[in-house]
């Protein structure tokens, strides 16, 4: 029997422990209000649902009327390599705050980032972007750009940090 590397161990560890927070976590966390609500301070609007409390839809869509869908097929390879660009921020209109952005694009075999525009998979974590990759290299090499941002008060991010708060909430729907 074939022992696994440690790394192989510890990226299946992390990925169980993400899932297991996707899963059980983060619906418990949904909650978006005005704050004149109910004496906790909310008005009890969730896009996630909470156990005292259903999921409501803030925007109904009720056609794909207007939509415009594009197919992305690449009829090539898979791009050989990746390149990590430098450091960006991106600014919150809402209130001005900084937050920390890392881009790996698709590269050639020398390492040179590609012209897109390619598919993003947005990452957004507490976890500092900045300290390993968020997202499989295997899928940058296959046309995707990967983007991940530092929520506020974490990593290279301004502001402070409140797990899952109504600011870190409204920062996600900004940033995209």
């Amino acid at each position: 029997m074939q022992k696994k590397p440690y790394s192989k161990i510890l990226n299946s560890t992390v990925l169980l422990l993400v899932i297991l927070f996707v899963g059980i976590v983060i619906p418990g966390c949904g909650v978006v209000g005005s704050g004149e609500g109910d004496e906790n301070g909310s008005d009890n609007i969730t896009t996630l649902g909470t156990r005292s409390s259903i999921s409501e839809d803030e925007y109904v869509i009720t056609s794909n009327d207007g939509a415009q869908w594009v197919d992305y097929t690449p009829t090539y390879d898979p791009y050989p390599n990746t390149a990590a660009l430098d450091l960006q921020f991106i600014t919150i209109e809402r209130d001005g705050t900084n937050l920390a952005v890392y881009v790996t694009l698709p590269a050639d075999t020398d390492g040179n980032s590609l012209p897109g525009p390619f598919p993003a998979i947005l990452v957004q974590t507490a976890y500092n972007g900045s300290s390993a990759s968020m997202v499989d290299e295997s899928i940058i090499k296959h046309g995707y750009a990967a983007v991940t941002v530092d929520v506020r008060g974490t990593g290279q991010s301004g502001g402070s940090w409140d797990a899952f708060g109504i600011d870190e909430q409204l920062d996600y729907g900004e940033t995209v």
